[in-house]
């Protein structure tokens, strides 16, 4: 749903809104989104608690995620909130932590779809994501058990249940499990 404005906002301008609820701005207007329930944010955190427990040893970059920010188009702007998200500090150097959102994209993300998701929604914010500079989007479809990972240059790769989600270029030596990152239980 699409909140009717008199003139379009800015990304600075939309950062400085009172809170209205969840949302993103989409060339330069709000759009209101469900709270995306109970799985989606637990498999969102997981993911998010597995990244920062590898950065801790591995002091390469940082994590953010609940619905962190990421400015992927200008004039209109569009500011998409993405689930869990990674930045190198040589993107975001490890002595700037912005309030707002940061000038370049993080080099991955990951989505985590909910029961709401509409799949081609999902594909035009994936595509945003790779046009405004990411490196790899990983949509997460708990209900399938399936990740699929999306580049600028080359076809999406699809795992599921039993396989390991990596992006060695990126984050050597990290893994994700698709089984762990799903279970309902702790590992």
């Amino acid at each position: 749903m699409s909140i009717a404005e008199t003139k379009l906002l800015t990304a600075s301008e939309f950062i400085q809104m009172p809170d209205i609820g969840r949302c993103e701005l989409v060339r330069g207007r709000i759009e209101l989104m469900n709270p995306p329930g109970f799985r989606h944010g637990r498999v969102a955190f997981r993911i998010g608690y597995l990244l920062e427990s590898y950065l801790e040893s591995n002091d390469i970059g940082r994590t953010s995620g609940l619905d962190a920010g990421v400015v992927t188009e200008h004039d209109p702007d569009t500011v998409r909130g993405a689930d869990v998200l990674y930045y190198s500090y040589q993107r975001l150097p490890a002595d700037q932590d912005p309030e707002d959102y940061p000038e370049l994209p993080p080099e991955i993300i990951w989505e985590v779809l909910s029961p709401g998701n509409v799949h081609s929604k999902m594909l035009k914010k994936v595509g945003e994501y790779l046009e405004a500079g990411v490196l790899q989007v990983c949509v997460v479809d708990p209900q399938r058990k399936i990740f699929t990972t999306y580049h600028p240059d080359r076809p999406e790769e699809a795992i599921g249940a039993g396989e390991i989600w990596r992006a060695e270029s990126i984050l050597p030596g990290f893994e994700l499990s698709v089984d762990r990152v799903l279970s309902s239980r702790r590992p």
